[in-house]
């Protein structure tokens, strides 16, 4: 079962949280809507510890990732596989309880039933788990040797945006 937490990142590279009025607004609406649920915006300081504390020998590999939404898609998956609960976007808004989601053991999204003919990626915007969920132990495993493979490759200094997509993003 999926715990009641909610968990949003937040890494001040433009500016304060407060000064961001869809960040705040987003914040606001996953707390109204789930009142007794545990909720935590993740910063740059909690997630290095975070690492420190259960990933230690990625700590490396993550202060090294090239840019910081990288690092950023890189906790989100640290996030789930430690505490659990659902992962959510800034740039998202809830409009319904997760109640209902939480009997599940895993949840995770494409946009098919948006777009027909979007690329099948699963999206890293919206995840939920149970704590210690064996797809987060793949996924923390595979995506350095997968960034590793992707950095060797000199086409990826040219394509940066899909450098991230396809490290650490919705296309790895």
């Amino acid at each position: 079962m999926i715990p009641k937490k909610i968990h949003q990142i937040y890494f001040p590279w433009n500016g304060p949280f407060e000064l961001i009025p869809i960040f705040v607004k987003s914040r606001q609406l996953f707390q109204e809507m789930h009142p007794d649920w545990e909720y935590k915006l993740w910063g740059e300081e909690d997630a290095l510890k975070l690492v420190e504390d259960h990933a230690p020998d990625l700590l490396q590999f993550y202060k090294d990732m090239r840019f910081n939404i990288q690092r950023v898609d890189f906790i989100k998956f640290l996030v789930l596989k430690v505490h659990g609960g659902f992962y959510c976007d800034l740039d998202s808004h809830c409009i319904q309880s997760f109640e209902p989601l939480r009997s599940k053991r895993f949840i995770l999204h494409t946009l098919k039933h948006l777009i027909p003919k979007h690329h099948e990626y699963v999206q890293n915007d919206f995840m939920a788990s149970e704590p210690d969920f064996k797809f987060w132990d793949i996924i923390l495993k595979e995506l350095p040797v997968n960034y590793k493979e992707k950095q060797q490759n000199p086409i990826y200094d040219q394509w940066k945006g899909r450098f991230v997509l396809q490290t650490s993003g919705p296309a790895f």
